[in-house]
């Protein structure tokens, strides 16, 4: 279980960031303030996926080459 505090972390970060910003675009808040709250949102989710990802034992190079071959259309993984 101790594995996936990062992960559960980062969601939990992740997802208040963007009620906040949902709040903020409802309030009609100031555009730099609204613009480092996505930042914030953006980087709680974007660690999310990096830390489910160590959570499960893929290493990040592995994901990424992954990733890459989805992308590009490549049949060829090296590995």
């Amino acid at each position: 279980m101790w594995k996936w505090m990062p992960a559960i972390l980062a969601v939990v970060v992740g997802l208040i960031a963007w009620g906040v910003f949902v709040v903020g675009v409802v309030s009609d808040w100031d555009k730099p303030v609204m613009v480092g709250i996505a930042v914030v949102g953006a980087l709680g989710l974007e660690a999310t996926m990096w830390t489910t990802a160590a959570a499960l034992g893929i290493t990040v190079f592995q994901a990424r080459r992954q990733i890459w071959a989805l992308v590009t259309g490549s049949d060829r993984q090296k590995g």
